[in-house]
């Protein structure tokens, strides 16, 4: 089957909605389908666009295309909807499956088959509309949602239908292959200590193979709990906190944070690419 993926935003970046993206693409892949991706903005340079470069980014194993099409941000990516539809009918695509609702709108008008998923209510002004408009054309085939609770509101608030096969609840999920051949959380200390191109690197004292270490993933901007964690290790100062992740700004405040707090436990890496957690997570 030829699935066309329009992506909700820019990518490469590091947006958790682009990973998401990048990894169904990844698992349709692996299911044996054509995947073409396509991507609203300028391509980037050269070197980010590489496989390799977006493999590491991303922790992907096989390689799919990506195609950057026009998106005037006046537009709002309005324009790269309509562009990615006409794309996608060019191509040949079996099935457009995506997470924009213009795109998902316009595919399922033109009676194209469309899969949209979901991962909120619909927002804004328009974004009812054009939910509304998907359901009602011609090529909508699937509601993906991610949860129960996202189904039971969606259903009361915007009239979707809430039976299968029409509608289906979907988790995020994770590749459990990067996870099956992971060493022991002392070996992964020891190795990560001791690797010249780690974060960690020659952190033996701060992060010593026989330490307990409480782990964190994720960004760090306000709201996802840095603070609450730089409460916790105010708390526990036998036990190493190893904070993974964040955009540099909010690096430099809880850093500035644990500083003013006298806090000796804690250890934030900043930005790690997807393709190196699952050592970290070890």
């Amino acid at each position: 089957m030829k699935i066309a993926i329009p992506a909700p935003t820019y990518i490469p970046a590091r947006r958790a909605n682009t990973v998401q993206v990048m990894k169904m693409a990844q698992a349709f892949v692996h299911l044996g389908h054509q995947v073409h991706v396509m991507v609203p903005g300028a391509p980037p340079v050269e070197d980010a666009r590489r496989w390799e470069t977006l493999a590491n980014l991303y922790g992907l194993e096989q390689a799919f295309p990506l195609e950057w099409l026009p998106a005037h941000p006046r537009f709002r990516r309005y324009d790269f909807a309509w562009r990615a539809v006409q794309r996608a009918r060019a191509w040949g695509a079996d099935v457009v499956y995506t997470r924009l609702p213009q795109a998902a709108a316009l595919s399922s008008w033109r009676g194209i088959p469309t899969v949209l998923e979901i991962h909120d209510l619909p927002q804004g002004t328009l974004g009812p509309l054009f939910f509304k408009s998907y359901l009602r054309g011609r090529g909508a085939r699937r509601l993906v949602v991610i949860s129960e609770a996202l189904l039971a509101d969606v259903v009361r608030q915007q009239g979707a239908p809430a039976s299968p096969p029409f509608t289906i609840v979907a988790a995020d999920g994770v590749d459990l292959r990067r996870y099956a051949a992971l060493p022991a959380p002392e070996q992964a200390r020891a190795a990560l200590i001791v690797n010249p191109g780690s974060p960690l690197f020659q952190m033996g004292e701060r992060l010593s193979p026989g330490c307990f270490t409480a782990g964190y993933t994720g960004h760090l901007y306000p709201g996802r709990g840095g603070e609450m964690l730089l409460e916790i290790a105010a708390r526990l100062p036998e036990v190493t906190f190893l904070m993974v992740g964040g955009e540099p700004q909010d690096v430099a405040r809880l850093r500035e944070a644990a500083l003013h707090l006298g806090l000796r436990n804690v250890i934030l890496t900043g930005f790690v690419p997807n393709a190196e957690l699952p050592l970290y997570q070890a």
